[in-house]
């Protein structure tokens, strides 16, 4: 899963909420990939790629750090010995029941974190208007934009001195414990923390001179 948009998220999200459960047919998988690796599976995604040629199962999980058990420790691949015994285990279960519902055949193994996308899909749910008027409600003319996407928050002030000297005071600080309060209905799963939540800080200035005004430019940087 890449976004909110993706399926394999909008199960898993129901999943998670209660609203569905695991399909059956994956169960026994999901409980032998939770023991053998010791981790939990919340749900296992089955799809098809490439006009239905290549099979592939997503294992999701709710955290990252469990994700990142099945890759390797020098690369962001992930471990093809662990990919080959999940297929190889979710063919002989289909086997042992006697389904043929599913393709098997170099079927494609790979690994999701749930929390990292619901974190994406807070900033994405929050209205536009509403960054406006909760910038508003601020009520400090030294900020020109206040910013909500992906994993952030950014406060754009006038100039890099004013961001400079918002550094070194406590109005950061104030800022984020606001932010984090306006935040907290749009975090269905509380997966935010005031403890290590912070807000980013920058400026018109550095955002016309360096990105020429170009959102493209800024997000890609």
């Amino acid at each position: 899963m890449l976004s909110p948009k993706d399926f394999s998220y909008i199960e898993t999200k129901d999943v998670m909420l209660g609203k569905k459960k695991i399909r059956n047919e994956f169960v026994k998988l999901a409980n032998w990939i939770s023991e053998t690796y010791k981790v939990k599976v919340i749900n296992i995604v089955y799809d098809l790629l490439y006009n239905n040629t290549l099979p592939r199962l997503n294992i999701c999980f709710e955290f990252e750090s469990e994700l990142e058990r099945f890759k390797d420790d020098n690369s962001i691949a992930y471990l093809v010995e662990y990919q080959k015994a999940i297929g190889s285990k979710f063919k002989e279960l289909l086997e042992s029941e006697g389904s043929k519902e599913y393709q098997t055949e170099n079927i494609l193994v790979v690994f999701s974190a749930f929390k990292p996308i619901a974190i994406m899909e807070i900033f994405e749910n929050i209205p536009e208007n509403r960054i406006s008027e909760f910038q508003n409600e601020l009520e400090d003319n030294s900020i020109w934009k206040i910013e909500a996407r992906f994993y952030s928050v950014i406060f754009f002030l006038y100039t890099d001195k004013q961001v400079a000297e918002n550094k070194q005071s406590r109005i950061g600080k104030l800022w984020a414990e606001k932010t984090f309060k306006f935040l907290e209905p749009y975090d269905e799963f509380k997966y935010l923390n005031i403890k290590d939540f912070n807000i980013f800080l920058d400026s018109k200035e550095n955002f016309e001179k360096k990105y020429g005004s170009n959102w493209s430019n800024y997000y890609r940087r």
